[in-house]
């Protein structure tokens, strides 16, 4: 149960009512201050339409929600991910959470996830892993990476304080790929 309510779309006036269209509770929740939900919204779905490999850019997201058990994030983004590029197998190996399970994923993807787990541990990503990316990826692409990468490190520590309801959509991943708390 989260622990503030839910806006609903009519409690918002008609410029803002456009953030809720999705039904995320994510949004519902964020949709309190509608100005705050704009910008975070317009985040995510930027973030959604760089250059990065959407792959690249979902494993990231799972490694953000796999580290932090964030229920919200991790299920959205197995979802979405799955959508995008992510393999079963991909997600499996994350599950796993060892270096002999990263090392059967490809360079980017290995990289991508050392990336991840560098920065949630903080303070940065070594500048050999930033490196490597870099040619690998290109420039925009990294700096794509890293941005997602800071921005669902902060977003997870959001959505986990306000405990948000899934959406029925994301339930069937439940038990077929469960996080360790649940």
């Amino acid at each position: 149960m989260a622990r503030i309510p839910y806006v609903d779309m009519e409690q918002l006036s008609p410029e803002f009512q456009p953030l809720l269209k999705e039904n995320y509770s994510a949004f519902r929740a964020l949709a309190h201050s509608p100005e705050i939900c704009r910008a975070f919204r317009n985040v995510v779905f930027t973030l959604k339409g760089t250059q990065l490999t959407p792959r690249l850019r979902e494993l990231a997201m799972l490694r953000v929600g796999w580290l932090t058990q964030c229920h919200y994030e991790w299920f959205h983004h197995v979802k979405t991910g799955m959508e995008n590029g992510v393999s079963e197998q991909d997600i499996r190996i994350l599950m796993e959470d060892t270096p002999a399970a990263y090392a059967r994923l490809d360079e980017a993807a290995r990289l991508t996830v050392t990336a991840t787990e560098q920065m949630y541990a903080g303070p940065a990503a070594s500048a050999e892993v930033v490196a490597a990316l870099d040619r690998l990826l290109g420039t925009k692409s990294l700096v794509e990476l890293l941005v997602a990468i800071g921005f669902y490190i902060g977003t997870v520590r959001i959505l986990s304080t306000l405990d948000l309801d899934l959406e029925p959509q994301y339930e069937e991943f439940l038990t077929r790929f469960p996080l360790k708390s649940t």
